[in-house]
């Protein structure tokens, strides 16, 4: 018996102790935030932006993609040519990049999304860096070999170009968009489905849910909020450098975020990105091999973090069918599941298949 109290206030402790670091380095990373608020802010906006597009498909269905920077630099170079080449205003350029971020999502994910574990996230990967390659072609082949340079400023200025703090309230729109549309989706029964997808895709496909459509149509909602914000960083930026654009880094400070703030919830990635902002802008002065060390530090404190956090459901092996992933306590609590027949047929175990 005071075995059992003894861990139990061990428990109580670790919590409490999980919560004031969780504080403390939330507070920490506001400060710096708002100390170099000129130069950080945007970034800021723009990281919680991404990284919930990736917390949709990572997060949400633990489908690791590493290519989501792919979407971010087609949505840049679709509204720079569109503002450059098409003369269309930078709202009608940011529609028309979500609309090729949905296509090319399409495209890639129906058969991408066949594969699971670390197959898909490889081959998300060599997807984007082939799409790397195939704009580095493009950029070399048009007029001056250096790309596309959006026009801002003289008589052939096309629109007017938004000062810093323009910018900064543009991301911070899509990343308020962003977090609504994880929010939407984690409390519907699409959410529902892609967290039973998560937990057990064979029991989601027996219960009913089209995996298939489920995870081609979330990959594609992620790609959508990664092309917009792709847009509009390429708009800053003026010269479209696919150096930068379909940098992998990226693709990583994306999972670290989401992992550090919590995989798979709403207010997860918003605190991710104030800890990456941070420290980021701490070791600015710095190479930018500093600030990969930073991120991969990161990351790994997330899967760490994450690991403790969902631990695998106890039981038969979830990839048969019949298989019990319920007998794990907190298997509701995480999956959201809001199909309350399938989990009495899961309960039943061989006898409801």
């Amino acid at each position: 018996m005071k075995r059992d109290l003894w861990d139990l206030g061990h428990l109580n402790r670790l919590r409490w102790s999980s919560k004031l670091v969780s504080f403390g380095a939330t507070l920490f990373a506001v400060l710096v935030v708002v100390v170099k608020a000129e130069s950080s802010l945007s970034e800021l906006f723009l990281l919680v932006a991404l990284s919930q597009s990736w917390n949709l498909i990572g997060g949400l269905t633990g489908y690791s993609s590493l290519g989501q920077v792919a979407f971010f630099g087609l949505g840049a170079y679709f509204t720079g040519a569109s503002i450059e080449y098409w003369h269309l205003s930078f709202l009608l350029a940011l529609l028309g990049s979500a609309a090729v971020g949905v296509v090319f999502a399409v495209l890639v994910g129906v058969p991408l999304l066949r594969l699971r574990g670390p197959y898909f996230a490889i081959a998300t990967l060599v997807a984007s860096l082939g799409t790397f390659e195939a704009f580095s072609w493009i950029s070399s082949i048009l007029p001056g070999g250096d790309g596309i340079t959006i026009t801002t400023v003289g008589t052939s200025q096309i629109m007017a170009y938004p000062s810093k703090g323009g910018f900064a309230l543009i991301y911070l729109a899509l990343a308020a968009l962003a977090t609504a549309t994880v929010a939407l989706v984690v409390r519907s029964r699409f959410g529902g489905g892609l967290r039973l997808i998560k937990e057990n895709e064979s029991l989601a496909a027996f219960s009913g849910v089209n995996t298939r459509r489920y995870k081609v149509s979330v990959f594609a909602l992620s790609a959508v909020i990664a092309a917009l914000v792709g847009g509009v960083y390429g708009f800053q930026q003026v010269t479209l450098n696919p150096n930068t654009l379909f940098n992998p880094r990226l693709s990583i400070a994306m999972v670290a975020i989401v992992l550090i703030g919590g995989a798979g919830t709403v207010l997860g990635p918003i605190f991710g990105a104030l800890v990456v902002t941070a420290a980021l802008e701490l070791v600015a002065s710095h190479s930018g091999s500093a600030q990969d060390i930073v991120v991969a530090a990161i990351t790994v404190l997330g899967v760490l973090r994450q690991a403790k956090s969902f631990p695998p459901p106890s039981g038969p092996s979830p990839g048969v069918l019949g298989a019990d992933p319920t007998s794990d306590p907190q298997f509701i609590e995480r999956s959201s599941i809001i199909f309350p027949r399938l989990l009495e047929r899961a309960r039943e175990g061989p006898k409801g298949v």
